[in-house]
């Protein structure tokens, strides 16, 4: 009877670990369950203690009957649930197995009370003559002719849940099945090693003991029991974004840090506050109203989303905010951003600068002028490369075409050097423009670029040459006199 009092330690252990996990997320349906499981192991321990060291007869029945309760009835569908509730989180499974397995618990355990309270002995047969005489084996008062579908119940329990781990093992991704593995591998050593042990006191505690104590290792470990919200609260705390989490009323319940840091509020102001009200400033620094805001957290339904950007002083920020949805789709609040976009507008300013810039030395690249009705001037100057030549060809063709010119006078006097480029370009330009009804001559020619030309083998059939670019003209004014 002495030893029996060693059963306290299991008692302070099992309540421990309850509390240890329940802490962790108090709302957590897992979390529950196993604070529940711990519970029910920690009445039946305490039934024990009681049935081991009570002379009382009454006190002794009623630790037997608690005991097949919690045991027999409880713990195998508690365990199957906790399961359920950790790995089946949105499947059918859950929806519909937790409460079957419940339900069906607290039913045999309604049976297990009528049976007792009425004597009929179906399923627990207490030995009058062994009550108040200490510790008795759940097999001697487990005796009545229907014990066996407790027995049934108990062990499909524990096979349930067996099989429920094997299940989320194979569902699992590689780097997520360690725990399941830890939890599956002490449910069978603890299920093999019980008909090893003696009839003792403690030996019902042993088993459950050993499962908790690796259920709590595993928990603390891979941190299975902490809830999507207590990870997703990190996430929004350690955000570089500025956060706002508002209620279906529209006011403000959580904020983040970088929030406090980009607005320059105090976290403990901004609780039941109107976002509008704590960005304000930033409206006015901007200014700009917040009429579509307002209009948003007012009506905004739970597909739209609203961005807005701010010019501030010496920052850019983009305003943003999104609906917060439950499981139906309807809007039970917002969720507002606030991000310093600075950086990105200043690179985004700049390439656009860049990309005018390169747009106006393509216009100067190029720069054709009408002289007269009916005759253009190109002149070209510095090097030319792949990208510069097809922009010519294609101003050349554009504006022939928008002129209606008859004559283009390509001036070569500030290019240093005629290559293979060059020399294909000319040749582009006059085959291009002959074919819009066009005539091309080629003026400003030195000594050095005409032996160029020859030595390259440019094509000149159809190409009028001229030594400067007044005698083209004079020859274009001729050619125009001519044609009318």
């Amino acid at each position: 009877m002495a030893t029996a009092y060693l059963l306290f330690f299991p008692i302070v252990v099992l309540v421990a670990l309850a509390v240890y996990v329940l802490l962790q997320n108090p709302r957590g349906a897992a979390n529950r369950l196993f604070a529940l499981y711990m519970f029910s192991l920690t009445i039946s321990t305490c039934a024990i203690l009681v049935m081991s060291t009570t002379p009382s007869m009454a006190l002794a029945s009623i630790s037997a009957a608690t005991i097949v309760i919690t045991v027999f009835c409880l713990n195998g569908s508690l365990l199957s649930a906790i399961v359920l509730a950790l790995y089946f989180r949105r499947h059918l499974l859950r929806w519909y197995g937790l409460p079957l397995l419940l339900a069906l618990g607290l039913a045999f355990s309604a049976v297990v009370v009528t049976d007792i309270c009425t004597e009929q002995c179906y399923f627990v047969a207490l030995p009058g003559g062994m009550l108040g005489q200490g510790y008795i084996p759940t097999d001697v008062y487990m005796a009545g002719p229907q014990s066996a579908m407790l027995m049934a119940w108990f062990f499909g329990g524990i096979a349930l849940a067996i099989g429920l781990l094997v299940a989320a093992w194979f569902r699992a991704p590689r780097g997520e099945r360690a725990p399941i593995g830890w939890l599956l591998i002490s449910l069978l050593v603890s299920g093999g090693l019980n008909p090893l042990l003696p009839a003792h006191p403690l030996t019902p505690t042993l088993n459950p003991l050993f499962f908790s104590a690796v259920f709590a290792v595993v928990a603390a470990r891979y941190r299975i029991f902490l809830p999507a919200e207590v990870t997703l609260s990190a996430v929004f705390e350690s955000a570089n974004e500025g956060m706002l989490i508002c209620d279906r009323r529209g006011l403000v319940q959580q904020a983040n840090r970088a929030f406090e840091k980009l607005s320059g509020t105090d976290a403990d102001t901004v609780l039941d506050q109107s976002p509008t009200t704590l960005l304000a400033p930033l409206w006015e620094q901007a200014g700009q109203d917040m009429d579509k805001l307002e209009a948003w957290l007012a009506q905004g339904k739970s597909g739209e989303s609203y961005s807005q950007l701010l010019h501030l002083q010496q920052r850019v920020l983009v305003v943003s905010a999104g609906p917060i949805q439950d499981q139906r789709g309807h809007r039970v609040g917002s969720l507002l951003t606030l991000r310093d976009v600075t950086e990105q507008e200043r690179v985004r300013q700049a390439l656009e600068e860049q990309a005018r810039l390169a747009e106006t030395v393509q216009e100067l690249s190029a720069p054709l002028v009408p002289v007269m009705e009916g005759v253009l001037i190109l002149p070209l100057v510095g090097g030319i490369d792949s990208e510069r030549a097809r922009s010519i060809t294609n101003e050349i063709l554009q504006a022939v075409a928008r002129e209606r010119a008859r004559v283009l006078l390509i001036d070569v006097t500030g290019i240093p050097v005629v290559d293979t480029m060059v020399a294909n370009l000319l040749v582009q330009a006059v085959r291009a423009v002959r074919l819009l009804g066009c005539e091309t001559i080629l003026v400003g020619i030195r000594a050095e670029v005409a032996r160029t030309m020859v030595q390259l083998g440019l094509e000149m059939e159809g190409l009028q040459t001229r030594r400067s670019l007044q005698d083209g003209l004079a020859y274009a004014r001729k050619r125009l006199q001519g044609e009318s």
